[in-house]
């Protein structure tokens, strides 16, 4: 019967046709449930995820797709499996066939190729439809394709962008790091929206409200009476003169205070009257100074920019802007670098002299009301014992030593130089300064100073308002130094708040307060935790300072009186000139406002800043984290106000406004901005307002600049761009009528230092200063003309001690200012700075920070040796930081054949005088650009020749030789073998020269016959006092397998069998044999010392000669190569 359904169409076998009938029956079943499974995942796909469906199999196919698709899997018309498309990336995480969940790309294909064998995959990209079967080279090309991916979900989508996001939590995070200003005005509109009727306050919750309000205590008035005389409160300070000498005295009874002593006996004994300082310092202007002609302004205003010069040609204009940069270059570098990097002439205000006095002479010749400090005060006390010592000739030394050597002279003419000529120990001016010390006043004679003006902005229109010049003002150098000596003193008599980083000569300010304000905001927004940071700008604070609020500030603090006279007496009848190029202005009194340009300008503001300090950080309306609370951050006048509230923060914000009204300080609301970042939203409550006025807000995404850096509220520090301003520098000495040595020190001085605090202190990455590094590197070598390959060894190596060329490496130099800073703040005095030093770097990233140095993996210190207790820091410990120029030198020498010999000028400075300043030893630019060619190890190139070959192999353009490298060149090259014996004669004819002047007869290659009967000439034979001697000159190539050493003693046992010959010869007593060998690029080895010091040479004479032989040598060998490459 079976077989009778079955029909003709069944062709099983007849034995076992029930079998086959159950065969067909079983295949079909599940071929059927197959199919079944199929309809009901593509139905579930279709309903659950219908874009991501349409997208990624049944979407149409472009003309271009298809042709893409037939050309990979065979023509349209031949019979050919299921074709599938799946698009990279994937939104999905399911098979499109069968429903497994599968994640991985590799894991689908894996899985397609194991269960749906009958199905062929096409993988395109989604962002630039590029398609292959290949499923790896499509995942590859994904996240290097650099077309935008248009979002093809159902989800919600950017208002602002139009991206779309499966979730709204990804829509909230993209909002929040994209938008955040949008973001953060949608969070405060919705918090400031009604709330739903269900959660409506009741009205006996507002009757609540309204009371507790209502006997909340008013805003007490200032009720500080001002004293009639703040300035003179009676103190158990006052001493006088003979009070203050007694004490001076009292401690100087040992024997190691002779010299103090002595000092003292010669104030005493010489004329003791008031006018003596002032009759001394007049005969040391007369004799020190200069008289400098002023030139009074003429009745008329006009403005001080030189007019343009008229047109001169080409040539000749190069010639005079070239004379000019040198002239400039030899007088002023740090005037030509800011010339030349910033594009245009050294800058003068251009505003007319009239308008400048006037403006100056209504901020200083004026006297605000001080009303005392009420009830601010500084505990810190003073110690008066450090005061009463006279002031020491070594202590006079040492500071002299400590200021610039460029500084600028005051009015009187007297510079660093004058003083340091005129009193080389120090011993006059230390008595001098000693009798102005005694006697507490200071000479007229040196009070009189002069006003130089300072651009604070690059924008002309800027430069023509006076608020945007930053007046200098500078007193005599014989002034300036004894403030020097009086304020070290001062530094460690009056302690000042730690929160106080401003001029402070023992820590980085600068970067301990940046750390903890990046520390703070991190805090914050990590643990959600409420902050408040106002940054307060003061109005001109250094000029409008009072004189009476530092004086009182002094006398509240206990200073000694006597002290305290002669720091009133330093500005009492003290006046200046406004000076702008050759036009001076009239004298102005300085009666308010602090100098500029002295050196105890910066402590006498910060010890009236003070009680300020201290007074809010005895306030509870800081911000408190780990038991620590912190209300300032402090550096000279920039202050930020830190609370954890935004009530704290207004009391702040009055305890200001109260101070400013008592010392007549006045802030400037408008400049001053702030944020609070309360429940994850910025700025979410109005502004707080100051004397008034609202204070600026900072929105998401905006920055401020603190302390020279970018910080936003939402992120801390912001890394800068530092590549234009670099790139632009770059062109800048590129065009720049400079030598190229020059341009190699205007760039290592001047330009790198510019970006070197801005990317220490802005969390600069790596990887971005390596592309600056990139940079320079690439200008460099295009100014000295050296080829591509040259080695990175030559242009970081230091210049006088390894032969290289000292350029900054930004990529090693920047994270070993990093460890620096963060090892010293572990080390601080301050319990603030310890702990955001040991909490804001992790071991691993410190970990990263040694390797980034230069270090080796695992050791790195730990930063957990720092002790924790809060009174007691420890003593800081070394670092032992890598040295990375050591290290490019030690991979320059690695890397090359050629370059075998640079350890040999490792350490040695007489063979590397010529590449600090070629101009001084007689190197033309051309001659320093192919020595620097020498140096690299490189064979020249020359116009057949353009690449450089440094294998084994290649065969020598000149004479055929199987190696042409630079050893052959200045050695064994048949071409110039003229060359390489004129560089040998004219080497002895220096020698000969040399030991002529120290009266040694010279015999030049003299022929004598040994005991073999083998004649032998040496370079050299000297007759003197009976004494020969026999030298030999031989110039060999700087290799480390060959030292020059092995070379010297060739030559001893060479000519040492003609030494008795010689010595019978010349009747004389003794002989001495000597090998004479020179680098062939200028080494000078140590083995020539002997042969100097028997030739009679002084130590000095030998160091000098050794270097003029040394230069010489390698002009010699440059000769050489010019002969080699002319054709």
């Amino acid at each position: 019967p079976v077989r009778e359904a079955s029909g003709k169409n069944d062709h099983s076998c007849p034995p076992c046709t029930e079998l086959g009938g159950l065969g067909v029956f079983v295949e079909k079943l599940t071929s059927y449930t197959r199919k079944r499974r199929q309809s009901v995942t593509k139905k579930r796909m279709q309903r659950e995820h219908p874009g991501q469906w349409r997208n990624d199999t049944y979407t149409s196919d472009t003309p271009e797709v298809r042709f893409k698709k037939r050309k990979l899997f065979g023509s349209k018309t031949s019979p050919s499996p299921k074709l599938l498309t799946i698009k990279i990336p994937r939104f999905e995480a399911a098979c499109p066939l069968c429903g497994v969940n599968i994640w991985g790309t590799g894991t689908l294909s894996k899985h397609l190729a194991s269960r749906h064998g009958n199905v062929k995959a096409c993988y395109v990209c989604r962002k630039c439809n590029k398609l292959s079967s290949n499923c790896h080279s499509i995942a590859c090309h994904v996240p290097k394709c650099t077309t935008p991916l248009v979002a093809q979900l159902t989800g919600p989508s950017c208002t602002l962008c139009g991206k779309r996001f499966t979730t709204k939590r990804g829509l909230s995070q993209h909002m929040r790091h994209a938008h955040p200003s949008e973001w953060n005005e949608k969070k405060i509109a919705e918090l400031q929206t009604e709330r739903p009727s269900g959660q409506a306050m009741a009205k006996w919750e507002t009757m609540v409200i309204k009371r507790n309000e209502s006997c909340l205590p008013e805003e007490k008035p200032d009720t500080q009476v001002p004293c009639t005389s703040p300035m003179l409160p009676t103190t158990p300070h006052d001493h006088t003169k003979e009070r203050f000498l007694a004490k001076m005295l009292k401690p100087l009874t040992s024997k190691k205070n002779c010299i103090s002593r002595s000092i003292i006996k010669m104030v005493l004994t010489s004329n003791g009257n008031d006018n003596m300082s002032d009759h001394n310092a007049e005969l040391l202007i007369k004799a020190l100074g200069r008289k400098t002609k002023t030139k009074t302004p003429d009745a008329t205003t006009r403005s001080m920019v030189t007019e343009p010069v008229s047109s001169k040609p080409r040539r000749l204009y190069k010639t005079t802007r070239f004379r000019s940069c040198q002239i400039l270059y030899d007088k002023d570098q740090g005037t030509l670098a800011n010339m030349i990097l910033d594009g245009k002439d050294n800058t003068k205000c251009s505003i007319p002299m009239a308008t400048l006095h006037t403006t100056f002479l209504r901020r200083w010749q004026r006297k605000t009301e001080h009303k005392g400090l009420g009830p601010f005060k500084s505990i810190g006390g003073v110690l008066n014992d450090i005061l009463y010592r006279p002031i020491t000739p070594k202590e006079v030394i040492n500071n002299l030593n400590k200021m610039k050597n460029g500084t600028a002279p005051g009015p009187d003419g007297i510079t660093k130089k004058n003083i340091n000529n005129w009193d080389v120990y120090g011993v006059a001016l230390a008595l001098e300064y000693t009798r102005w010390l005694i006697q507490g006043t200071i000479p007229a004679a040196v009070k009189d100073c002069k006003t130089s003006l300072l651009p604070k902005s690059t924008n002309p229109d800027d430069l023509k308002i006076t608020s945007n010049w930053r007046p200098i003002t500078i007193g005599s150098m014989l002034l300036r130094l004894f403030s020097r000596i009086l304020t070290m003193r001062l530094v460690q008599a009056c302690p000042l708040n730690p929160r106080q980083r401003g001029f402070m000569t023992e820590a980085n300010g600068c970067a301990e307060n940046l750390m903890i304000l990046d520390k703070l905001i991190a805090s914050s927004r990590s643990n959600k935790t409420t902050l408040a940071i106002v940054f307060i700008d003061f109005a001109k604070a250094f000029d409008s300072i009072s004189h009476d609020h530092i004086l009182h500030a002094l006398k509240r603090r206990g200073l000694d009186h006597h002290i305290w006279g002669l720091i009133k007496n330093s500005y009492e009848s003290c006046t200046t000139r406004i000076s702008c190029g050759k036009i001076v202005s009239d004298t102005i009194q300085i009666l308010m406002g602090v100098k500029q340009g002295d050196p105890m300008s910066p402590l006498l503001f910060n010890l009236s800043m003070d009680p300020l300090i201290q007074y809010l950080e005895d306030s509870t309306d800081g911000l408190e984290l780990k038991g620590r609370r912190i209300s300032t951050l402090a550096f000279a006048d920039d202050l930020v106000l830190v609370s954890g509230s935004k009530r704290g923060m207004g009391n702040l914000l009055a305890t200001l406004e109260k101070f400013c009204r008592l010392t007549g300080l006045s802030v400037q609301p408008k400049k001053c901005c702030g944020f609070i970042y309360e429940h994850g939203l910025l700025n979410a409550g109005g502004p707080w307002k100051l004397e008034g006025l609202p204070i600026q807000m900072i929105d998401p995404g905006e920055k401020v600049k603190y302390l020279g850096v970018h910080i936003r509220p939402d992120k801390g520090i912001v890394p800068p761009e530092l590549k234009e301003d670099m790139a632009r520098w770059l062109i800048n000495i590129k065009k720049a009528y400079l030598k190229p040595s020059q341009k190699i020190t205007i760039l290592n001085t001047y330009a790198i230092p510019r970006i070197i605090y801005k990317a220490s202190m802005g969390k600069t990455p790596i990887t971005y200063l390596m592309e600056i590094d990139r940079m320079i590197r690439k200008a460099a070598k295009c100014w000295l003309h050296l080829v591509p390959m040259t080695n990175n060894g030559l242009l970081y190596s230091r210049t006088i001690r390894d032969g290289g060329l000292g350029i900054i490496r930004l990529e090693k130099l920047i994270p070993t200012i990093r460890m620096k800073c963060i090892w010293e703040m572990c080390y601080s005095t301050d319990d603030w700075t310890r702990a955001v030093a040991r909490e804001m770097v992790t071991q691993p990233e410190w970990d990263r920070l040694w390797k980034a140095t230069g270090g080796n993996t695992g050791m790195a210190p730990k930063l957990n040796l720092a002790p924790d207790t809060e009174d007691d820091p420890g003593t800081i410990q070394a670092i032992g930081l890598p040295d990375w120029r050591d290290q490019e030198n030690l991979i320059w020498e690695k890397h090359g054949s050629h370059n075998k010999g640079v350890s040999m000028f490792r350490n040695d400075k007489i063979s590397n005088t010529w590449l600090r300043d070629p101009s001084k030893v007689s190197f033309k630019p051309k001659h320093y650009i192919l020595g620097l060619a020498l140096r690299s190890g490189l064979p020249p190139i020359s116009d057949d020749r353009h690449s450089v070959s440094t294998h084994a192999n290649s065969e020598c353009r000149r004479c055929g030789a199987k190696n042409e490298s630079l050893s052959h060149i200045l050695g064994q090259c048949t071409y110039v073998k003229r060359n390489i014996i004129r560089r040998h004669n004219k080497l002895c004819d220096d020698l000969q020269t040399e030991m002529e002047r120290y009266k040694w007869e010279v015999l030049r290659e003299v022929q004598i016959t040994n005991e073999n009967g083998v004649t032998q000439i040496p370079d050299v034979v000297a007759l003197k006092n009976s004494t020969v001697l026999i030298i030999d000159v031989t110039v060999r190539y700087e290799t480390a397998d060959y030292p020059l050493t092995l070379a010297a003693e060739e030559k001893v046992s060479k000519y040492s069998g003609i030494g008795p010959i010689v010595m019978h010869m010349l009747c004389a007593k003794n002989y001495k044999v000597f090998g004479f060998p020179m680098g062939a690029r200028g080494k000078w080895p140590t083995c020539n010392n002997p042969v100097l010091k028997a030739i009679g040479l002084p130590m000095n004479r030998r160091i000098s000669f050794a270097k003029f032989l040394s230069r010489r040598v390698l002009l010699y060998s440059i000769d050489v190569v010019n002969g080699f490459c002319k054709i």
